[in-house]
């Protein structure tokens, strides 16, 4: 039997991985903060050596971007210290280590996509952590997989398809930036790529290493995102609202993004045989039923609404 240990039970990707298929005889096991905190890092530690699992998935993260900058303590014990202790600690019992990713290690300058031999350069506090990440887990650990993905989304969580469909229900306009751009990616398809790449790289104790993962298909802004969001929900939402297309700086944050969020998945596709389908039809295939908080019509304000969602 091989054990997995899965960090984040509540959060998007973890919920994707309990409804996935793991390999035969492979057993999972979560942890949400309620059974392990992350800022306790003794008691990460402790998780691991008591439970000696092959395999342990990091998807826990602060994510609160904005927030980050002004509590970065917080930000640096989940995000850079805990998957440190996970590495050392998987490092003592043997384990290989799945650490979750993300763009905003990368300055989002304008550009191509971002390839895995790009230098991080973050903008803001939460993608320094995230990079410290990364590095302690290199230091610490060879048997790895770092998997950066970009602007995930699921059918229920706050993400950016769930907050446009729950504001378009309250506002007839909806401002959306449209300079920023990347490819989406499913949470039930950064499952499977996973849990597909963890089997490959543990059966041939080969192709650790960083790798980029999101779905395929064009790059897209986030105001066409948004839009593309009400067409793939027309059948069951409705009429969509206006989409409004702005810059960042009409929503002063306290966290920079990256402009440029594309990740190029080629090595991934070369290593493990992937193929990522268009983030189009991910999509479609997420809202072809209608979402439970989103579905019943609701009285639409005139007033305008902003839009601006951390991915």
């Amino acid at each position: 039997m091989t054990r997995v240990l899965i960090f984040g039970a509540q959060g998007q990707l973890a919920r994707a991985l309990a409804h996935s298929p793991w390999p035969r005889g492979w057993r999972t096991r979560y942890l949400d903060r309620s059974r392990c905190d992350l800022t306790d890092f003794a008691a990460v530690r402790d998780a691991i050596l008591e439970g000696a699992p092959a395999l342990i998935v990091n998807a826990a993260a602060h994510t609160a971007v904005d927030r980050a900058e002004s509590q970065p303590d917080i930000a640096w014990a989940v995000n850079a210290l805990a998957p440190a202790a996970m590495a050392e600690a998987a490092r003592q019992v043997g384990a290989a280590l799945v650490q979750v990713s993300t763009d905003y290690v990368f300055s989002g300058s304008l550009g191509p996509a971002w390839t895995e031999a790009d230098e991080p350069r973050p903008l803001n506090v939460y993608g320094a952590t995230k990079a410290a990440s990364e590095e302690a887990v290199r230091a610490a650990l060879p048997r790895h997989l770092i998997l950066r993905t970009a602007w995930l989304f699921d059918r229920s969580g706050r993400n950016f398809v769930t907050t446009m469909l729950r504001l378009g229900r309250m506002q007839d306009r909806l401002s959306v930036v449209n300079d920023q751009y990347g490819r989406p990616t499913a949470a039930g398809d950064l499952a499977q790529a996973l849990v597909h790449m963890a089997h490959a790289a543990m059966s041939a104790d080969s192709g650790w290493g960083t790798y980029h993962l999101t779905n395929g298909g064009p790059a897209v802004m986030r105001a066409d995102f948004a839009r593309s969001i009400f067409a793939a929900a027309a059948p069951w939402y409705g009429a969509p609202p206006e989409i409004v297309p702005v810059r960042s700086n009409a929503f002063p944050a306290a966290a920079q993004r990256p402009a440029n969020a594309v990740l190029d998945t080629a090595r991934a596709e070369q290593v493990f045989g992937l193929a990522p389908r268009p983030w189009s039809d991910a999509l479609g295939a997420t809202l072809a039923q209608p979402l439970p908080r989103c579905a019943a019509a609701r009285t639409r304000s005139a007033q305008g609404a902003s839009a601006r969602v951390a991915a």
